[in-house]
């Protein structure tokens, strides 16, 4: 019975110690923005219908693009390199913090809001 309250107890003290973390966590954030606009300025050069490759193989003209894309996009930023999967942007480069913040966005369900 004391092991049967002990877990109970234990659960809740978890339960409410991440519901408090998550609730008051600075980085709870709508990373869409920053994604946005990291996109306008590293990508669009590229993949946008109007841009130097005509957006191939894909474009990131619009917000739905950009969701549609999230996994691509996470990918070409962060993921390990190989023969199909290229580093993005190419001749350029992203900070730690713009990758990090790609990879939130993607975590977070990759849409323009979470």
């Amino acid at each position: 019975m004391k092991i049967t309250q002990l877990l109970i107890t234990l659960t809740a003290i978890v339960v409410i110690s991440c519901s408090n973390n998550h609730s008051n966590d600075p980085d709870q954030q709508k990373y869409y923005p920053a994604v946005k606009t990291i996109i306008g300025e590293k990508c669009l050069s590229c993949h946008a219908s109007s841009g130097s490759w005509a957006g191939r193989p894909i474009k990131l003209d619009t917000n739905q693009d950009i969701c549609n894309q999230s996994e691509a996009i996470k990918k070409s930023v962060a993921d390990p390199v190989s023969p199909i999967n290229r580093r993005m942007p190419q001749g350029d480069s992203l900070t730690e913090l713009q990758i990090q913040t790609m990879v939130n966005w993607y975590q977070k369900g990759g849409q323009t809001t979470n």
